[in-house]
């Protein structure tokens, strides 16, 4: 049987920033490399859409409005569920689990639009597929964030605020 060895683990503050931050990235790489794959094998854009009867003409921005406020709203509410008292390590396996789903509900969206924008050259889907890439760049782990948004006491708030990023 195997088990994702990121659970077994007591994790620290430091190592869980590192880690989380590798993952965000992979993230973002990905799509930008599926970006410049889109960008450069596509015949160019298309504007007009007034011939254009496409199903993804309703799919992409509904797919990706929910990606963006979902991503949000999910996020915060998984954060809410965290208590006061419990242990830094659960703690931060919330925070790593809220992150996680965050990253994945703007990536998928990202590459549908991506997907369309590489079947059909309409130049929509291509710009709604850069500003989600922006939005999960924009939403990377850091720091004072994480210190923000999660509830820490006074002791695990001074262990975040030793770290050097």
């Amino acid at each position: 049987m195997l088990i994702w060895p990121l659970t077994l683990e007591k994790l620290e503050p430091k190592t869980f920033l590192k880690r989380l931050q590798i993952v965000h990235w992979c993230f973002v790489v990905a799509l930008l490399g599926s970006t410049i794959f889109v960008y450069r094998d596509s015949t160019g854009f298309r504007v007009g859409m007034s011939e254009v009867k496409d199903i993804f003409l309703f799919i992409v921005p509904l797919v990706a409005l929910f990606g963006y406020f979902g991503s949000q709203l999910i996020f915060r509410n998984q954060l809410r569920h965290i208590a006061l008292t419990e242990s830094l390590d659960s703690k931060l396996k919330k925070y790593r689990t809220a992150s996680l789903i965050k990253y994945s509900l703007l990536e998928v969206p990202s590459f549908l639009a991506l997907y369309a924008f590489y079947t059909t050259d309409i130049a929509l889907y291509f710009v709604i597929a850069i500003c989600l890439i922006a939005y999960l760049f924009v939403q990377g782990p850091k720091k004072s964030r994480l210190i923000n948004e999660m509830p820490l006491c006074l002791e695990e708030k001074e262990l975040f605020d030793t770290l050097q990023t």
